[in-house]
């Protein structure tokens, strides 16, 4: 805990972009080591760190501006918007490039572990959704 204020200190970037990308799952469940390559290489990845602050700023102040303009133009609501989308998009495409890539680097016993890990972390839930998987691991009906 950060003492001076008695709220957490932020993520790491890392974690951000996983949690954003909804990979933090995958992430929590792989081996130490393909945890410490991944952080790496999303270090490593364009688009793979923190949002740009000052891209987030100018947005807020250009979307702002917008709502108070007159004519009030809608697409320049879009605008900001599609903006934004583009950078948590680069963001969601660098996490999932760098899971899919550790995943590859696991042997086959990593992978099985990894899995097991998975449906462990998730039993309940894989528990009450549809299609639940037979004995063999296909989807029920």
């Amino acid at each position: 805990r950060d003492i001076r204020d008695g709220r957490r200190p932020p993520p790491s970037p890392d974690r951000t972009v996983l949690r954003d990308g909804g990979f933090m799952p995958f992430f929590d469940a792989m081996p130490r080591e393909a945890r410490d390559r991944m952080t790496a290489a999303l270090r490593e990845q364009e688009g793979g760190g923190m949002p740009d602050r000052a891209a987030l700023a100018a947005d807020l102040r250009e979307f702002v501006a917008a709502l108070r303009a007159e004519p009030f133009a809608p697409e320049a609501l879009a605008a900001v918007l599609e903006a934004q989308h583009a950078r948590v998009e680069a963001r969601v495409v660098a996490g999932r490039t760098v899971l899919v890539e550790q995943i590859v680097a696991m042997t086959p016993a990593e992978r099985i572990e990894f899995a097991d890990t998975l449906e462990a972390r998730f039993r309940d839930a894989l528990s009450r959704a549809p299609g639940k998987p037979d004995r063999d691991g296909r989807p029920g009906d």
